[in-house]
């Protein structure tokens, strides 16, 4: 019988995957949720980010992870770092307001933003390892792409309209 996985020989380590260079990346924000580590059951903020494949730039398509934790001190997300990351979007108004957290989050899913990500060495549990941090965001210099930019536009004379 033959074995349906043979995790024996060399190929058992990811060798094509490369890390994400220090940079400057046009994202969209494709998921902001507020969720917590199983082990600890301690809160905080994920934030995925999608590198943009319609913008010529390296790593088209990869993943940025950032997630947030409380303040020790005031047991809250850092609203400063909150309304920089919305003020980056260019979509709130001056005097707009969020109820909750949940709008925050839900705002800015789909979102366009430049993040600025630098690689850091993070200790751990004992452990040193590189994370990629996002530093900052500034506003997205592209337009978004839609479906709809893509598809021809059709000219329609209203003389063939039955209304």
């Amino acid at each position: 019988m033959e074995n349906y996985l043979d995790m024996t020989g060399s190929d058992t380590e990811n060798k094509d995957f490369t890390e994400i260079k220090d940079g400057e990346y046009e994202v969209e924000i494709e998921s902001a949720e507020e969720t917590e580590i199983p082990s600890t059951h301690t809160p905080k903020l994920k934030i995925v980010y999608n590198i943009r494949s319609d913008i010529d730039q390296e790593f088209k398509g990869r993943k940025i992870f950032d997630d947030w934790f409380k303040g020790k001190d005031t047991h809250d997300y850092n609203k400063k770092r909150l309304k920089q990351l919305i003020g980056a979007t260019k979509r709130a108004t001056d005097n707009q307001t969020f109820a909750t957290l949940k709008e925050v989050l839900d705002f800015l899913v789909g979102k366009q933003v430049v993040v600025v990500v630098k690689n850091e060495d993070d200790n751990w549990g004992g452990k040193t390892r590189t994370r990629l941090n996002v530093k900052y965001w500034k506003e997205s210099q592209h337009k978004p792409t839609t479906l709809e930019d893509d598809m021809p536009k059709a000219e329609v004379d209203t003389g063939d309209l039955p209304f």
